[in-house]
């Protein structure tokens, strides 16, 4: 499969905030979203990233909390849907949206995409349509951001009986989302309800371990490193997160040649765009 990468947008907030030790300083932390090119599916995102949509979600209370909390910043030109225009691509000729989890960057761009199946689990789903007036809060969803048909649209891979489940090494849940091998779907637990990664294959069958933000950077899962305990107000369960965290660390040991990719880690976007610039 064919894999690109886009920055869709970014949030601002300090270093030592996603990782203990980590800068002062404020920094910007950039939001990927991934395009896969599959030989029978078509084309597929993995998360839809930040658009401008934002602005208006976060306009009022108590959604405005939100923008207040982690100012984030996107341009028109900077939407998935932009750079998939810029690209050639059309909004209608994306046939699925991998989304890892609800959080407002990750899923700012779902209404711009009309014929999208929206691949998610049923956790993350039920989650995301409880979600509303202050429980929004709390259950780190913006109800404006949903598709109104979104329940419809939703493949719930996790409930669908024709997807084999089983261990993936040392992780107790993966999907085989097509049956190919080419996307698996992980359990990452832990950072909000019911997030999964997605180890793919390239078109080299290279494999890259999309985990979202299972670990915020790339120091984290290298050196079994974990944020301040400030951050716990933004994570679902901070055992399952500590969990996981030591998980990707075990499997980044066992596996070095795997590139696992955390979608807010600006070392880990240079060097993925160093490699799409030289191919």
């Amino acid at each position: 499969m064919k894999i690109r990468f886009m920055e869709c947008g970014h949030c601002v907030s300090k270093e030592s905030m996603m990782l203990q030790g980590g800068q002062r300083q404020k920094v910007k932390i950039p939001v990927l979203v991934a395009l896969i090119e599959h030989p029978q599916y078509g084309k597929i995102l993995f998360d839809s990233g930040c658009s401008e949509r934002f602005y208006e979600a976060t306009a009022k209370w108590p959604a405005k909390l939100t923008a207040l909390l982690l100012p984030t910043f996107v341009k028109k030109e900077a939407s998935a849907k932009s750079q998939l225009e810029a690209m050639g691509i059309s909004a209608e000729e994306i046939n699925y949206i991998i989304v890892s989890h609800f959080h407002v960057d990750h899923i700012c761009g779902l209404k711009d995409f009309p014929n999208a199946r929206f691949v998610c689990s049923s956790a993350a789903l039920e989650n995301a349509l409880a979600s509303k007036g202050w429980s929004m809060l709390k259950k780190g969803v913006l109800p404006d951001l949903l598709p109104n048909d979104l329940a419809e649209r939703s493949w719930i891979f996790d409930k669908d009986s024709s997807i084999q489940q089983k261990p993936l090494d040392i992780f107790e849940n993966s999907f085989d989302l097509f049956g190919d091998e080419r996307i698996k779907l992980v359990a990452l637990p832990g950072h909000h309800i019911g997030q999964y990664g997605a180890i793919l294959k390239n078109e080299k069958e290279e494999s890259l371990f999309l985990c979202a933000d299972a670990c915020w950077l790339s120091d984290s899962y290298r050196e079994n490193r974990l944020p301040p305990n400030l951050a716990k107000l933004l994570i679902s369960d901070w055992k399952a997160y500590k969990n996981t965290i030591g998980l990707l660390h075990l499997f980044h040991k066992k596996y070095p040649e795997i590139n696992i990719i955390p979608t807010h880690c600006r070392k880990t976007h240079e060097a993925l765009n160093l490699l799409q610039k030289s191919k």
